[in-house]
């Protein structure tokens, strides 16, 4: 990606971090395939680790924090980090519409014969 080349031209020693992100972003993708919530947040959890040293770089290289492509980067992290937060809200709150729904009659009677069950919370990856 354009970051990784933008990161790689001001801080090629910094391999470790790219590799960190790059590891951390393929196992959210893996993830996502049909991983339980819990394994997703993991996931979730460490690449949100992964992303600290590498924006912690434009410190410690100023030409890269002004650079068009990781100012780019910061503001897209901060707004799909917004849309995450509001996508755990609305899935926890369905989650807790569908606990409750399914131990109320006649839920309760009909969500075991339709393979209808309760569902795990996400947890916020902190």
């Amino acid at each position: 990606t354009s970051l990784v080349h933008t990161v790689q031209t001001f801080a090629g020693h910094e391999k470790a971090i790219l590799d960190h992100v790059t590891n951390a972003r393929a196992a959210v993708t893996s993830a996502t395939a049909g991983k339980s919530v819990a394994q997703r947040s993991a996931a979730e959890k460490d690449l949100d680790t992964a992303l600290v040293p590498l924006l912690a770089l434009g410190q410690d290289y100023p030409q890269l924090n002004s650079s068009n492509n990781f100012l780019n980067l910061q503001e897209n992290l901060a707004d799909t980090e917004n849309k995450l937060a509001f996508a755990r809200q609305y899935y926890n709150d369905s989650v807790a519409t569908l606990n409750r729904l399914v131990t109320t009659i006649p839920w309760m009677f009909v969500a075991p014969m339709t393979g209808v069950s309760e569902r795990e919370y996400y947890q916020t990856p902190r």
